[in-house]
């Protein structure tokens, strides 16, 4: 080969190179944008976070993020999870597609003014199915202590029974069990719970930027507010629908049968599963910032449904989620709860949302720990 042709050669292989690393930088840019579509924009750590979640990405992973690309060849119909409702619809109208909730009982109505803040945990859940009521209906946890139960469907205030009120399902929650521990403990004088999570949801339905349940944070978020009241930790247990993306079918909305598609899980398309999750989380928690939230915010490691074995994709991106920086810590891993407490392979019975409680309390209860000692070590500095 002559020099003239050795140099178009490697004029071309440049030019390639070169016309690779635009489109990738101009998808990354892109699906930053798309991120923060709609929203006047996040705290500076969060917007760090997410660059330095983006621009990990690979050319090919880049492509298939630029404009939800990756979401063809996952979802089976894509707009009903990206295009789900057109903006003005109401927030009653948005959260009772494919979903159902149970009805209070208005003997056990309270007054929410009258709640006691004093020694107050008011935890907000949110996710999928196993943090709604996932028992059996007649699997029922009881709570051993009084506590209380805000629902955002009709904003009032509840005494909790064996169902959470204001998610999903028709059995019991974790939240039942997490706040009879958390009482018994000694970790607070009184609880109130905050249950919005909706069964068979991926993360993409719960983004900020027009996915059909996030107005269920602004809705709890509120409704706090109007109280004088305000989370103390916010508790996201979800993963498990994203997860079953990668078992060869998806699942389509709410395990819709017709909705399988076989998947050829490539490592761009792993890589760019794994960047989206994370992405998608802290814009969640970006947003709840931006409403004011302070507090905690623990997501759990959760990839375990219909089969006893983790998704190492989505399981991988949890696992990198904690930043204290951000106020984000771990939360428990419900991978490793005893597989045979999921009475469908899937959701747990009464006896696993207590070993799930007790997971959370013992974060809850770490993380209380060592707020403590922060506190105590900087009264010690300020004192010399």
């Amino acid at each position: 080969m002559g020099h003239g042709a050795g140099r178009k050669v490697k004029n071309f292989w440049s030019r390639r190179v070169l016309v690779t690393a635009v489109a990738a930088f101009v998808a990354i840019v892109g699906f930053e944008v798309a991120l923060v579509a709609g929203s006047q924009g996040y705290d500076t750590p969060t917007k760090v976070k997410l660059n330095a979640i983006l621009h990990q990405a690979s050319p090919e992973a880049a492509e298939l993020l630029w404009r939800d690309h990756y979401a063809k060849f996952l979802f089976t119909n894509p707009a009903e999870i990206f295009d789900a409702q057109p903006r003005g619809v109401s927030f009653e109208d948005k959260t009772r597609i494919h979903v159902a909730f149970l009805p209070p009982d208005p003997a056990d109505r309270v007054d929410c003014d009258a709640i006691s803040k004093d020694g107050l945990a008011v935890v907000l859940i949110a996710g999928q199915s196993n943090a709604e009521n996932t028992t059996r209906a007649d699997d029922l946890y009881s709570p051993k202590s009084r506590f209380y139960n805000l629902n955002i469907e009709d904003g009032g205030c509840y005494v909790a029974r064996q169902r959470a009120i204001g998610t999903t399902g028709h059995g019991s929650a974790f939240a039942l069990p997490l706040a009879d521990d958390l009482l018994a403990k000694g970790l607070f004088r009184n609880v109130l719970i905050v249950p919005i999570a909706v069964g068979g949801t991926y993360i993409e339905e719960w983004r900020p930027d027009g996915g059909r349940y996030f107005p269920r944070f602004r809705k709890a978020v509120q409704e706090l507010a109007r109280h004088g009241l305000e989370a103390t930790f916010v508790l996201w247990q979800q993963g498990e629908g994203n997860a079953a993306l990668f078992r060869g079918m998806t699942l389509g909305l709410f395990g819709d049968s017709t909705n399988y598609r076989p998947v050829n899980p490539t490592p761009a398309l792993l890589e760019a599963a794994k960047l989206n999750y994370q992405a998608r989380f802290y814009a969640i928690a970006g947003a709840l910032r931006q409403l004011g939230v302070s507090a905690p915010i623990f997501p759990t490691i959760s990839t375990i449904c219909g089969y006893p074995r983790v998704d190492a994709t989505i399981r991988a991106a949890q696992l990198a989620l904690p930043d204290p920086e951000l106020g984000i810590y771990a939360g428990p891993d419900t991978d490793e709860v005893d597989f045979s407490t999921r009475y469908d392979a899937c959701h747990f019975d009464s006896r696993g949302i207590q070993i799930v409680a007790q997971a959370w309390t013992e974060r809850l209860t770490d993380y209380l720990a060592r707020r403590r000692g922060r506190a105590l070590a900087a009264a010690r500095s300020d004192h010399h």
